[in-house]
């Protein structure tokens, strides 16, 4: 399989595996900021705009779930059980079941203009044999994942400020299937387009009320 660090430049695999993908998001946040967001597993993992979940996350056990889900990037049904470890204040792991992807790692380090969480796909632990047979289950959605995530990082650092847009991101956002926040997104667009349209008309009407001819 292919290495892949699509938002940096190219560079040395960032764990001891032979079968790794992986990318790089920049943040804007420090990085003990970011590891707060982060810590919500199920908002990093709805961001990805190729996962389309059909219920509510299960909880089987402390830190493990079942989750079921369309992934558009190889067109496969997904029944996952999978569990969270925190190996530190800035590392995450998760842990899969009965899955060709063994594991996904989440690791924050902090940068010289925030902070960057790099996201691991690793298949190593399965046979040649096996994963020839299971091409078809590869999870081709991490580079969307990767712009999905600095995209929510960016509006986050901008906006959460604003009274009600955390309450908003996690409650209302995070929840929407992918074609329903990109719908919200261009209606937003929309509107504040019109907006600032409305706003430069009657800038135009007040300076020719007040300066006449």
């Amino acid at each position: 399989m292919a290495y892949m660090n699509t938002m940096t430049q190219p560079e040395k695999a960032p764990i001891d595996s032979k079968d790794v993908a992986w990318i790089t998001v920049p943040a804007k946040q420090s990085a003990e900021t970011l590891a707060v967001l982060c810590e919500d597993i199920e908002a990093v993992l709805r961001v990805n705009p190729y996962y389309v979940y059909k219920d509510k996350w299960q909880k089987t056990d402390n830190n493990c779930f079942h989750i079921e889900y369309s992934n558009l990037s190889n067109e496969q049904e997904v029944k996952q059980d999978f569990c969270v470890e925190r190996e530190s204040p800035l590392k995450w792991i998760i842990k899969y079941k009965d899955s060709l992807k063994q594991r996904t790692i989440l690791e924050i380090a902090p940068t010289e203009l925030g902070s960057k969480l790099t996201i691991i796909d690793d298949y190593e632990g399965i046979t040649e044999e096996e994963k020839e047979t299971r091409q078809h289950e590869v999870d081709k959605s991490l580079k969307a994942w990767g712009q999905g995530l600095h995209g929510y990082f960016l509006r986050w650092h901008r906006f959460s400020w604003i009274p009600g847009w955390k309450w908003y991101t996690r409650k209302v956002w995070i929840p929407m299937k992918p074609s329903a926040r990109r719908i919200t997104y261009m209606l937003l667009m929309i509107e504040v387009a019109f907006i600032g349209l409305f706003g430069f008309s009657m800038l135009i009407l007040w300076i020719e009320q007040t300066y006449p001819g």
